[in-house]
């Protein structure tokens, strides 16, 4: 019985632990570390963690035979050259694409990635930002494989309106960002408090009005994301008017602002 107790003990303090190692605040990685690396790819995500960020944003698309892969465009050429959408390809096919080329020589042979290769490889004391890109079955698919694996501490699932109910019906404990934009900045936030969301993704539409948009948002706990900022004063304005994650390119230059 008293050994039983330890364990349960035991496991309740990891989990703990490994909730409060997940940072408040931080650079977010957009599409891993994109500035220097192929954008979406195991190398991107790598690099990202590497050098400490504190969240990762990546996209995910499904592919003619319904395998969730990461890819930001519908289309592929900007990435692998080749002209074909990603839902018009089998995975086999995907497979055979270098997504790392046009990045440079060095990523020659960089391969678009699995959700769940990058679900392996990311590790629990940093944020995933998962972007559905495509439709709801993309995005319910999603949340089976993250319930499958028991990734809700970390994961964030980026969606709309018309998939929050489904991905809260697999589970109501999933953590959602709120990307139904409405027609303004005082509806999005409008919306994202209705529905509950976790997390909100303010972009430059928002920007001139953040220091009214952050205390609403505040006070009713939802946690902010802000699409983008290479430029360090401008980051550092971010974290100072209450952004909580600011999504970067260029990793390496804006991580030192970042208090750890």
């Amino acid at each position: 019985m008293r050994i039983q107790f330890i364990l349960v003990f035991y496991l309740i303090t990891l989990s703990c632990i490994t909730a409060q190692r997940l940072p408040n605040n931080g650079i977010c990685a957009h599409r891993g570390a994109s500035f220097t690396h192929p954008e979406n790819t195991l190398a991107a995500f790598n690099e990202a963690i590497s050098l400490g960020v504190q969240m990762i944003e990546f996209d995910v698309r499904m592919t003619k035979d319904s395998v969730l892969v990461i890819v930001h465009n519908s289309n592929l050429e900007k990435t692998t050259g080749c002209k074909k959408n990603v839902n018009e390809l089998l995975f086999s096919e995907l497979r055979t694409l270098d997504a790392g080329m046009w990045k440079g020589e060095k990523f020659r042979g960089e391969k678009i990635p699995t959700l769940e290769e990058t679900l392996n490889l990311i590790p629990s004391n940093i944020w995933m930002n998962i972007h559905i890109k495509s439709d709801k079955e993309a995005a319910v698919k999603t949340a089976l494989l993250l319930k499958k694996k028991n990734l809700f501490s970390n994961a964030i699932l980026a969606i709309d309106e018309e998939a929050i109910d489904a991905v809260r019906e697999i589970d109501s404990s999933f953590i959602i960002c709120c990307m139904d934009r409405k027609d303004s900045p005082k509806a999005y936030v409008e919306e994202t408090i209705r529905i509950k969301a976790d997390f909100i993704q303010l972009t430059e539409r928002e920007f001139p009005m953040i220091h009214k948009l952050v205390p609403v948002l505040k006070t009713n706990e939802i946690k902010i994301n802000f699409y983008f900022a290479d430029d360090i004063e401008k980051a550092r304005y971010l974290f100072d008017s209450g952004v909580d994650f600011v999504l970067v390119n260029n990793v390496e230059k804006t991580l030192p602002l970042v208090h750890k």
